[in-house]
């Protein structure tokens, strides 16, 4: 396990968050040879029962390098939390600790080319936490996007009867 910018990488065989394990699964039945699930496979219509969870981002690489992302679709479920950024990338639109933290994460997809977990605390919010499976899209066999499943929960109860 790597921990890096308040990020813990790990396995995708250690998803805790239901939804998660069954985006993996849709995820597994997608992969191609190359280990990253085609472009083409990622549509509304395929990512249905995971809409509200799932993200894609067009990496901006130079010289394998990931300078920035553009937000083709921002989940509703981090859009709710944390800021609405479809259509515009991250370097010009969040705050430079949060931009670093996802632009690591899409470098650590680009050097290992396969589907990943992620664990940390959501942005700006120190009582929820967020859990991402985050995985490699290809166009023309090429790492082009980062298809990336995410869902937030409390880790304490937030009112009296919720103990």
């Amino acid at each position: 396990m790597l921990q890096v910018q308040d990020v813990i990488f790990g396995r995708c065989e250690d998803l805790s968050r239901p939804i998660l394990i069954k985006a993996f699964e849709w995820v597994q039945s997608r992969l191609a040879a190359n280990g990253m699930v085609p472009r083409c496979d990622v549509s509304g219509p395929n990512l249905a029962p995971y809409i509200r969870h799932a993200s894609l981002f067009e990496l901006v690489i130079v010289n394998g390098e990931v300078q920035d992302y553009h937000a083709r679709v921002l989940a509703s479920h981090i859009a709710d939390n944390i800021q609405e950024i479809s259509g515009r990338t991250g370097k010009e639109t969040l705050p430079d600790e949060l931009f670093e933290r996802w632009r690591i994460t899409a470098q650590h997809l680009i050097e290992k080319r396969h589907p990943f977990r992620t664990r940390s605390q959501v942005f700006g919010k120190e009582n929820k936490n967020a859990e991402s499976l985050i995985v490699p899209a290809s166009e023309n066999g090429e790492l082009t996007h980062a298809l990336v499943f995410t869902e937030y929960w409390f880790d304490q109860p937030r009112f009296s009867h919720e103990i």
